[in-house]
């Protein structure tokens, strides 16, 4: 299942990602660069950018917000 993590680099995303990842093929999606993580495919966009939005989520069965 691939999962995307949305808000990855804040509190409760930075904490979600790598539990996720254990199991999920994970995309993070961030306003800003995060942390790289192994199995973990970052992705830079913002909510209010429609196209990169879009992008990111390509692929995705799940998203977390």
């Amino acid at each position: 299942m691939r999962i995307a993590v949305l808000g990855a680099t804040g509190t409760v995303g930075r904490a979600l990602v790598p539990l996720l990842a254990q199991h999920h093929d994970v995309v993070a999606i961030s306003r800003r660069p995060g942390a790289r993580a192994h199995g973990v495919r970052w992705a830079q966009a913002d909510a209010t950018d429609t196209a990169s939005m879009e992008r990111a989520f390509e692929g995705i069965d799940v998203a977390y917000y």
